[in-house]
């Protein structure tokens, strides 16, 4: 039996390779979505400068119902995993990857055909033209989208961040030649020509991530599902309501100013999405480790984690802000266009709003870590409240601008509400408790 200090220098050694592996991976990770950020950011602004204004608005609110999908796998599945699948021995954990791979594949089909009738019966009250064209097509991205995501999450979880860089390469690659021949050919630059290149874009890099697993004996998944169930039942609702909080404004937007406004308004966000896909980058990485180092009860670096990731987000958010004022006018000489000239003030806006979704992130990743989805349902229910009595209000005083606000005003709600919670831990009055 080996003595206490044979521990103890065991994890002492042990550390400088946890830190180094987080390092890289987070890394990797960062690559990964700095990567996915450039794409999502040139695809934006060929939009912007070859589409007119009413159809990037449109493309804009039929990308947000793409995140819907995610938002629901993730929910019920991914972030579940994330603390279910560590525990698992090698055999219950492979069986339980296929199980749910299967059903992640029809609830993504489910989703995908309920996105399609929404948009048509929404195009047909409307009076919009070419509503098959686009709903079929946008039904294929919505599955593609969710698959290629919810294998990327995968990777993550079990610590591959390498294998979901190489898959993204080759999704960016296909779907960066795609976008070129629309901007050659302008004749098929429309929402169903955009929503299949994207959905090739997928299908190819899922082609390149097929896991291909074969188990001679089925275990019992009972408990194992059981389990991602109490996670999941939990983490559903309070994740709908982020969802509806985080991009009803776009919605509210279009139905008080039309399709224009929000053109406008995601214009000016997208300026400043590399900053939340670098976030969600860190989550990815960061979720996992604060989710081992509660567990293994060691509040000094778990004060270490916390205290360091809000400060590199917080440079991050504040620096790149810095970075896009100053480029701003040439961003809307060249790039933008006069169509979206005078985003001045919305641009500032977004940069303090990413600021606050970044420590939201940092929070909530937290309290996933440390197994309180439901304390993180009853979070979000207080950000849904404050949204609804705000974004109408802002709206109606402030205008377009007003939606920015509103929206700066739930995530310092949110936040506050997040210490409260995570402070026993902070303090180190609080143990980790799976539930």
């Amino acid at each position: 039996m080996s003595r206490p200090s044979e521990i103890d220098a065991a994890h002492e050694s042990a550390a400088p390779k946890r830190r180094a592996g987080l390092l890289s991976h987070s890394m990797l990770s960062s690559l990964d979505q700095a990567w996915l950020s450039a794409l999502n950011l040139v695809l934006g602004l060929v939009l912007i400068r070859l589409a007119t204004k009413d159809e990037y608005g449109v493309y804009s609110q039929l990308f947000v119902g793409g995140l819907f999908i995610t938002t629901v796998v993730d929910a019920l599945l991914t972030h579940p995993l994330m603390t279910a699948l560590p525990g698992l021995e090698p055999l219950t954990r492979q069986a339980l990857l296929q199980r749910l791979s299967r059903l992640q594949l029809g609830l993504a089909v489910g989703l995908a055909l309920l996105g399609g009738v929404a948009y048509g019966v929404a195009a047909h009250q409307a009076g919009d033209a070419q509503i098959v064209p686009i709903a079929l097509s946008f039904m294929l991205y919505l599955l593609s989208s969710s698959r290629r995501e919810y294998q990327r999450g995968l990777s993550y979880i079990e610590g591959e961040p390498k294998r979901a860089l190489i898959v993204d390469g080759i999704y960016g690659v296909v779907l960066a030649l795609g976008v070129a021949v629309l901007a050659w050919q302008r004749a098929w630059l429309h929402l169903p020509g955009i929503f299949l290149v994207l959905s090739l874009a997928n299908g190819v890099a899922l082609l390149c991530s097929r896991r291909r697993v074969r188990l001679d004996a089925m275990p019992d998944l009972r408990q194992p599902m059981a389990q991602l169930w109490q996670r999941g039942k939990w983490a559903l609702p309070g994740a709908l309501m982020s969802w509806v909080v985080n991009y009803s404004y776009l919605y509210m937007t279009a139905l008080w100013v039309g399709a224009a406004g929000s053109a406008e308004l995601n214009a000016s966000r997208l300026l400043l999405m590399p900053v939340s896909l670098c976030v969600i980058a860190w989550a990815k990485v960061g979720a996992p480790t604060l989710s081992r180092t509660l567990q293994a009860q060691d509040t000094a670096r778990l004060r270490r984690i916390l205290g360091g990731s809000a400060v590199g987000l917080t440079v991050l958010a504040l620096g790149y802000l810095v970075l896009v004022c100053l480029l701003l006018p040439l961003l809307e000489k060249y790039v933008l266009g006069p169509d979206y000239a005078g985003v001045q003030s919305l641009v500032l806006l977004w940069g303090l709003y990413f600021w606050g979704y970044a420590m939201h992130w940092l929070w909530t990743a937290f309290l996933m870590a440390a197994d309180r989805y439901r304390e993180l349902l009853g979070v979000s229910l207080l950000a849904l409240v404050v949204l609804v009595i705000s974004l109408p209000l802002m709206l109606m005083w402030y205008g377009t601008t007003g939606a920015v606000i509103a929206l700066i005003i739930v995530e310092v709600a949110t936040v506050v509400m997040q210490l409260w919670l995570a402070w026993p831990w902070l303090m180190g009055r609080a143990q980790y408790s799976p539930r």
